[in-house]
């Protein structure tokens, strides 16, 4: 099918910026945001046609070319002036068909593609064409309509607002609603029970906290944020992480993850977290703490612990809270496994690995 983009708005960079930031599970379909256009048969008009055209209505942007009711061309305002442009342009081409004038390569979409997938193919484009609007067309490759780079810098724009509302506000992180429609999707998408969800705990995050304070616990938690970010590229190409809130992070992970993966992603946490005790408690390996009786204890530093539910162990269940449920008890497992280690570890729902 023919390609090529959007038109009028801001600045490229302001719209990578934009769409950069919007993670899987906000994301939206362009249909609903398609605007209406002049369109044009090929071979029905002449390019002076298009002048009268576009002085008749200075808001419209473009004027699509079709072929049995398919887009195959685009004319923006722009490049026509472009074109006919010079004391001999509009002579030139006056008497010619319309589609001498045209692009021959605009951008088309069908109407469920997504503003994230919309945004990466306009910005792709080379840079003259960037504001190009998007063609949209339904199923059979009929036009529907058009978006503008203005149309889709809006609504990135909303979606952000409803990212940062949705956002835990001490890592920036996608929290509770956004990481449900993440296995949401995921779950309708999977169909080889591939899709595995992560659950997260911070081993003795509370002794932690009564020790060093609740500055040094929110420190530790943005770490561990840190440090699971720089590690979803090893947990597949389409991972995400969310927080759920205190020190419960969720990895969701189309993907099956391996174990050595694992392995290492609890080895960067082990030595990413380091910093962040005393030289003496790291040098020991533990830290000193008093239970709710006013007892000394001997506090191994912290650990992470993950408990990997494979959606294969869902059965009928087939729902994202059905995750949570079957993790419950994956995750006391997982805590006995770090425990037993001494590092951290995880378990996945076939039984503790590490």
């Amino acid at each position: 099918m023919p390609s090529a983009v959007l038109s009028s708005a801001p600045s490229a960079d302001t719209a990578e910026i934009l769409i950069s930031g919007l993670p899987l599970g906000m994301d939206e379909p362009v249909g609903p945001m398609v605007s209406q256009t002049v369109t044009l048969e090929t071979g029905s008009a002449l390019a002076e046609q298009l002048d009268r055209i576009f002085k008749a209505d200075r808001e419209l942007d473009c004027v699509v070319i079709l072929a049995a009711g398919r887009p195959v061309r685009l004319v923006t305002r722009e490049h026509y002036y472009t074109v006919t442009g010079g004391p001999y342009g509009f002579t030139f081409y006056q008497k010619k068909p319309v589609e001498t004038v045209a692009k021959p390569s605009p951008l088309v979409i069908a109407k469920d593609v997504s503003v994230r997938a919309l945004a990466t193919l306009a910005l792709a484009r080379p840079r003259d064409d960037q504001y190009d609007p998007a063609i949209v067309v339904d199923g059979a490759g009929m036009i529907l309509g058009i978006v503008t780079i203005k149309q889709l810098l809006r609504k990135a724009a909303e979606l952000e607002v409803q990212i940062a509302q949705l956002s835990n506000p001490l890592t920036r992180l996608p929290g509770g609603r956004i990481i449900q429609e993440w296995i949401a999707r995921r779950l309708a998408e999977d169909r080889q029970g591939d899709l595995t969800v992560f659950f997260t705990d911070l081993d003795r995050f509370k002794e932690y906290n009564d020790v060093h304070g609740l500055l040094m616990g929110d420190e530790l938690v943005r770490r561990t944020a840190e440090i699971l970010a720089g590690t979803l590229d090893l947990m597949g190409p389409e991972a995400r992480l969310g927080h759920d809130g205190g020190d419960d992070f969720v990895l969701v992970c189309p993907q099956p993850v391996g174990t050595d993966a694992l392995r290492e992603v609890c080895g960067r946490f082990d030595r990413g977290k380091l910093d962040l005790f005393r030289p003496a408690d790291r040098d020991r390996g533990f830290f000193e703490a008093r239970d709710e009786k006013g007892n000394q204890l001997r506090v191994p530093l912290t650990t992470l612990s993950l408990a990997g539910i494979s959606s294969r162990a869902l059965g009928e269940e087939r729902h994202p809270a059905a995750f949570s449920q079957l993790a419950a008890g994956l995750r006391r497992t997982a805590k006995t496994v770090t425990a037993a280690l001494g590092r951290s570890g995880f378990a996945l729902h076939e039984g503790a690995l590490a």
